[in-house]
């Protein structure tokens, strides 16, 4: 194998309870980022990483390899980046060159998204890991005892603020023997894909599940694909 999906899917969130299971158009939130993992011909194995029976037995369900991981790396306080050295050294049974990391919490993927971010990473031969990132304008400021200090005059229109660009959470792609091998969660070279934030949820709060219904309804031409 040369490039295989990784979905890390914990059983606990204080949160928002279940969140990974929770459905979405009846379908449980994990299967939309299997089905995704599924769809692209460039994946050679797609396997979800959890501590949890439900999300195993569901990820099996819908043709995903489950790997068990052990209590430590299942807290609050286990990085990804931990899962992944531990799946890559511990789990797989060869070594892979590319790993693709879909969290679950950003279901809502477009058709070609993750080709295109493996293409990228196959033409890039500088770059060790693509990430998708979503640009947004914000009135910035800080509070200091209470008082208000702008970043930028009142009369600032948002169409003339900085571009911020934030993680979208939808893809990540790390080029293993540059991140994974040496150790290094970034690398040293980190190539974006700029997707809309219009069109993106990311699970965290409980909130959060009635805006992804109002985007996947309002935009089910590029979702709904990704029904079983």
């Amino acid at each position: 194998m040369s490039v295989i999906a990784i979905i890390p899917a914990r059983g606990g969130s204080k949160r928002v309870p279940r969140k990974n299971i929770r459905e979405l158009q009846g379908i449980p939130l994990i299967v939309w980022s299997i089905r995704a993992a599924q769809l692209c011909n460039q994946i050679d194995e797609v396997y979800v990483s959890t501590d949890d029976k439900d999300i195993r037995d569901i990820s099996i369900k819908y043709g995903a390899k489950v790997l068990m991981r052990p209590d430590v790396l299942s807290s609050d306080d286990a990085s990804t980046f931990d899962v992944l050295k531990y799946i890559y050294y511990e789990q797989l049974p060869s070594k892979v060159k590319l790993v693709v990391l879909l969290q679950p919490t950003s279901p809502l993927r477009e058709k070609n998204l993750i080709q295109d971010g493996i293409q990228i990473m196959l033409r890039s031969e500088y770059a060790d890991r693509i990430m998708e990132v979503n640009e947004l304008k914000l009135f910035t400021g800080k509070v200091r005892d209470g008082i208000w200090e702008g970043n930028y005059p009142e009369e600032t229109r948002s169409q003339d603020l900085p571009a911020l660009h934030i993680p979208s959470g939808r893809l990540y792609i790390y080029r293993c023997s540059s991140t994974i091998e040496k150790n290094l969660p970034e690398g040293f070279v980190t190539k974006v894909i700029e997707g809309s934030y219009e069109t993106n949820i990311n699970i965290d709060y409980e909130s959060d599940f009635d805006k992804l219904e109002y985007v996947y309804n309002k935009y089910k031409n590029l979702y709904s694909h990704l029904l079983i």
